[in-house]
């Protein structure tokens, strides 16, 4: 049987646009069960940081993957899988010598100084809160430091495609020493739509997912359901360029205080460290669900067996 989808026009469904994104396609696939594919590209010019936080390009021409070529789709003996991880994954993956830079303790997370004389982010606030109702009265010059994390989305991990040799050069620096070829991605957007796509055709909803918030997902269903065009599962693909800040930037830029939606650019704010691998991501989000069973013996990884389609978007650049 042949797929069904319906493609429309995204911003019939999405007029309160999440502030850093710009709304793309939108596709509906009518399987068992239906989901809808929501594209979003990073927009930093559309956030409230400071004025002195150089953005990176929004939407390069072409990226670079790096990675054996066993692991490469379009190598000389290509694969038919790409590996996708969770933050968490990213966090702990053992670093191998010469290559430290591979592994991010701070991977999709951040650290806050809590300060009860000043406003902090919304996950902040909302912790104060819960201390304020649990307390008869917390010293004003209380101080600690907190970290917050994402472990609810999936990660595909590429590089702008380098410009000059300088950029080249920090690129073999920053990569494992184990990589030996480099893969070109064309059209980002069709990239991730495709990636979107395949991702809702072979990920268990049993039990590759768990409910965050199980009320407001089965509302929100009944909602998409009865319009006759969204999915029973909504799956979100944000994609775009890293911004490498000072870690005590990054809590600066997370402290929007008027926005909830801070946290989905999470994943694409790393510290000035990693500045050299010049990223460009593909993150995957199931709304109001986390992805994985989140279990002391999973690796954080996803197996994604590709199509020609996402194959199509590639092309070996080489051996390096």
């Amino acid at each position: 049987m042949s797929e069904k989808y319906q493609s429309r026009d995204v911003g019939v469904f999405w007029r309160d646009p999440l502030p850093g994104f710009v709304l793309g396609s939108e596709i509906t696939y009518f399987e068992s069960p239906s989901y809808t594919v929501v594209v979003r590209n990073v927009d930093w010019k559309n956030l409230q940081f400071p004025t002195w936080i150089d953005s990176p390009i929004s939407q390069p021409t072409s990226l670079i993957k790096y990675s054996m070529a066993e692991h490469s789709p379009v190598s000389e003996n290509p694969t038919d899988y790409i590996q996708l991880g969770t933050p968490s994954y990213f966090r702990f993956v053992k670093a191998e010598q010469g290559s430290e830079l591979m592994a991010d303790e701070l991977e999709s997370a951040y650290v806050e100084t809590l300060d009860w004389r000043k406003h902090g982010s919304s996950m902040m606030e909302s912790m104060k809160d819960r201390f304020a109702s649990s307390f008869l009265s917390v010293p004003n010059d209380a101080r600690q430091k907190m970290k917050w994390t994402r472990d609810d989305v999936l990660i595909y991990c590429t590089s702008v495609a380098p410009e000059t040799s300088y950029d080249r050069e920090l690129h073999e620096e920053s990569i494992s020493s184990n990589y030996d070829f480099a893969t070109r991605i064309v059209r980002p957007s069709c990239f991730a739509a495709e990636l979107g796509h395949l991702f809702g055709k072979q990920i268990d909803y049993e039990n590759d997912l768990s409910a965050d918030l199980p009320g407001r997902h089965m509302l929100a269903t009944l909602a998409r359901t009865r319009a006759h065009c969204l999915g029973e599962y909504l799956i979100i693909v944000n994609h775009g360029s890293v911004l490498y800040l000072p870690e005590e930037e990054i809590e600066t830029a997370m402290n929007p205080q008027n926005s909830t939606g801070y946290n989905q650019i999470l994943p694409f704010l790393k510290r000035k460290t990693y500045e050299g691998q010049q990223e460009y991501r593909f993150v995957i989000d199931v709304q109001f669900h986390r992805i994985g069973n989140h279990t002391e013996d999973e690796d954080g990884t996803f197996l994604l067996k590709i199509s020609e389609k996402l194959r199509d978007l590639m092309s070996p650049i080489g051996r390096i």
